[in-house]
């Protein structure tokens, strides 16, 4: 079960760091995202 949380949280900072990287401003809310799962 935690490698399956561990993948899980992969994919998840894979996808926001790529929408973070795609947004035009600064969106503090997806960095803070990024980050939560990087700790987690």
């Amino acid at each position: 079960m935690h490698d399956e949380f561990g993948q899980t949280l992969n994919a998840i900072e894979s996808s926001l760091s790529v929408v973070h990287g795609a947004q035009a401003g600064d969106n503090e809310r997806l960095r803070d995202a990024v980050n939560l799962v990087r700790e987690a």
